[in-house]
């Protein structure tokens, strides 16, 4: 199977850029190619959780709380991945995004630099009307709603 050079079919391409990077999600999806570089990046901006869930994962850890990512290295992590072909990032792994004040900021530093696909999960506890405005202002494509 050959490895897909990222960068160079969006260099190349007169094509719209979102389109070819769903296009390439599904045939990544089901094992038909192989890119040089991941089409989606998970990020963790927080590796702090404001709940304590029965049923989460993170509630069974024993371990130190990971912190809030640095501004300075999500630019640096978006901006190498763009580099490479990234389209897409979810913001959260284990944590809750919304307790890192630099939230908004890097949802926008992302579009920015070109990433297509903003998808952020949140267990919705800081959803207040301000912050549901900011991300109905923000270029955020798609927000999943747990527990």
């Amino acid at each position: 199977m050959n490895i897909i050079n990222l960068k160079n079919i969006f260099d190349n391409s007169q094509y719209n850029r979102f389109n070819i990077y769903r296009e390439l999600w599904k045939k990544t999806e089901s094992y038909e190619l192989l890119t040089n570089f991941p089409l989606h990046l998970d990020i963790e901006l927080s590796g702090v959780c404001n709940l304590k869930c029965n049923f989460c994962f993170q509630n069974g850890l024993i371990q130190e709380p990971l912190g809030l990512m640095e501004f300075d290295l999500f630019k640096k992590i978006i901006n190498e991945g763009v580099n490479k072909g990234l389209c897409a990032i979810k913001l959260q792994v284990r944590g809750e995004s919304f307790l890192n004040p630099k939230l908004f900021e890097c949802i926008s530093y992302a579009k920015q630099k070109g990433i297509l696909d903003i998808q952020l999960t949140t267990n919705s506890t800081f959803l207040s009307e301000e912050n549901i405005n900011k991300l109905l202002e923000s270029e955020l494509d798609v927000i999943r709603l747990y527990p």
